[in-house]
């Protein structure tokens, strides 16, 4: 007689339990909540609560929409970041000059490396992502791109690096990128990775305390004492601190053995520290395992 949906009242009766159904007609949504009064184990009346809840289902219809869009456009952003990387690839094949051609490839590096971000983003609902998802990628592609049959360089990635912010996922991306492809060419000159020899880089990932934390370490031949990163001239070096400096970050260059045993070689760590700081989740909805935690190699 009130117009209401009976197939949840007629279940609730038949089965002696609640039921709960969801109606909408036209723009409006109800939640129907039926709950059988029992007397002596027979049911003799029902409890019906109506709710409305149009506007709460328009603003989750509005969010998926908004969601879709935005992974839309990362995609679409990573298709671009990739068209340029292999159009800068076609132009590098036409040069001649070494040092050219190498600026070449470290261009299309770190145009990958950042769009590896956005085709993450572009699998992730909202605009944090999983840095941990975005590390190993960009370690694979250092691999195919740097290391080879006469420079065998093997990585291992260590910890969690937890959620971050796509701005700081993309330029801690670059950062990293330029990092590893520093240990390579300078890390293991060809005297070092002799025929049977092994070079090992670790990628240590940790987040706690506010703060986030990477370090790259190797088991090259260390760093120069006349080397000082603040004064290098190197491009690379340039563009990791420029982007450490933007995020409020500190970077440090040390020996990853601080006493070498005799024919071990003194390796370079080089550290990372970024603040990161996110609002507090509710409980109820925190994903299990958000906070990160600090481990190493």
């Amino acid at each position: 007689d009130l117009g209401a949906e009976s197939a949840a009242t007629y279940r609730a009766f038949f089965t002696a339990h609640p039921v709960v159904e969801e109606v909408e007609r036209n723009d409006i949504t109800i939640v129907l909540r039926c709950i059988p009064l029992l007397d002596s184990g027979r049911v003799d009346g029902a409890v019906v609560l109506l709710r409305d809840v149009s506007e709460l289902r328009s603003r989750d219809r509005l969010l998926v929409s908004k969601d879709a869009t935005i992974k839309e456009i990362h995609h679409r952003v990573k298709n671009n970041l990739q068209t340029i990387s292999s159009l800068l690839r076609l132009q590098g094949r036409r040069l001649t000059e070494p040092s050219a051609k190498a600026a070449i490839e470290e261009s299309v590096r770190r145009i990958r490396s950042i769009a590896l971000v956005h085709e993450t983003l572009s699998r992730e609902d909202g605009d944090e992502v999983d840095f941990g998802e975005i590390v190993r990628p960009l370690v694979r592609m250092v691999e195919e791109g740097l290391t080879s049959p006469d420079r065998p360089v093997q990585f291992a990635i260590t910890g969690d690096a937890g959620k971050l912010p796509s701005p700081a996922a993309t330029s801690l991306a670059v950062v990293l990128t330029e990092l590893l492809q520093n240990v390579v060419d300078h890390a293991y000159p060809s005297e070092v990775l002799a025929p049977g020899s092994s070079a090992l880089v670790g990628i240590e990932l940790g987040q706690g305390s506010g703060q986030l934390h990477i370090a790259v370490v190797d088991d090259g031949v260390g760093i120069s004492p006349s080397f000082d990163p603040e004064k290098s001239t190197s491009l690379g070096l340039s563009i990791v601190r420029g982007l450490v400096a933007e995020l409020d970050g500190t970077i440090t260059f040390g020996s990853a053995r601080s006493d070498p045993a005799a024919g071990q070689r003194p390796g370079t760590r080089v550290a990372l520290s970024i603040p990161v700081v996110r609002a507090p989740e509710p409980d109820a909805t925190r994903p299990p395992g958000a906070g990160g935690r600090s481990v190493g190699l």
